[in-house]
């Protein structure tokens, strides 16, 4: 009877800790691979470069398909419709020698392009509240010959719905009505941009805005916004395909000054 008991015993506290065993050992793998991936990966022999809408972003290496490294963002994949709205608005809206304001840099694609299209006597300030993509922007910007002309500055403006979870290190929260007077405007930082203009003291010429209304920036509330603001929208693109933009509410508005 007491060995029956004992094994019902031993089995109920297997089954208690096998769940925490597993995520144990799935939070360990993750670990190790985030611990290996900058200083080893780089060493690795460079398979091809990765472009995300024309602009050069990394490398893909010899052993990633091996790795697991997908716990750990890095491009892996070609992509020519990334941010797509974005860019082909910033191509064809920039002048050159404008002031851009990018709130939300990420890989550093959008940066790119409009420090592309401004040239050497223009400027772009992009803002990140995660220290990961302030790390990834400037090395995009540095990969694409335009570290000169785009400011990454490790800031949270306003505040954003997805900053939970992520590494934010000592990033401060910038008032909107800080913002520096530019040009033309992007944003994508995930559910702040109703605030952000509806607070900024800046006028930029045009405004590129992703809608985020899963995230409490809905496009009625945006459009309304912009158009109290004294803007026109040029154009409306969902952010991927047509059903997951209904689906989520993601659309870019491109808005000029009327």
């Amino acid at each position: 009877m007491n060995l029956c008991l004992g094994y019902v015993r031993r089995d109920v506290t297997l089954r208690r800790i096998g769940p925490k065993l597993t995520d144990d050992f799935g939070a360990g793998i993750s670990l190790l691979c985030q611990q290996f991936h900058r200083p080893l990966r780089a060493r690795l022999p460079k398979k091809h470069e990765v472009w995300y809408n024309g602009i050069m972003v990394g490398y893909r290496y010899y052993g990633d398909d091996i790795v697991p490294w997908r716990t750990h963002p890095t491009p892996t994949d070609e992509d020519f419709t990334y941010k797509e709205p974005n860019t082909r608005a910033l191509r064809e809206l920039t002048r050159t020698g404008d002031t851009v304001i990018v709130i939300g840099g990420g890989w550093g694609v959008t940066s790119v392009a409009a420090a592309t299209q401004a040239g050497p006597h223009g400027t772009v300030i992009a803002y990140d509240g995660s220290l990961e993509r302030v790390r990834y922007c400037r090395r995009t910007a540095g990969f694409n010959g335009v570290a000169d002309r785009v400011d990454v500055r490790h800031e949270i403006v306003a505040h954003s719905n997805r900053l939970n979870g992520i590494n934010t290190g000592s990033a401060e929260r910038l008032p909107p009505s800080e913002l520096p007077s530019c040009d033309i405007m992007e944003l994508d930082c995930e559910g702040a941009e109703t605030d952000i203009l509806r607070e900024m003291e800046s006028n930029p010429r045009v405004v590129i805005v992703e809608t985020h209304g899963f995230h409490g920036a809905p496009t009625a509330d945006t459009t309304a916004i912009l158009r109290d603001c004294g803007y026109d929208i040029m154009s409306r693109d969902p952010v991927g395909d047509s059903k997951y933009a209904r689906n989520n509410d993601a659309y870019v508005l491109v808005a000029t000054r009327t």
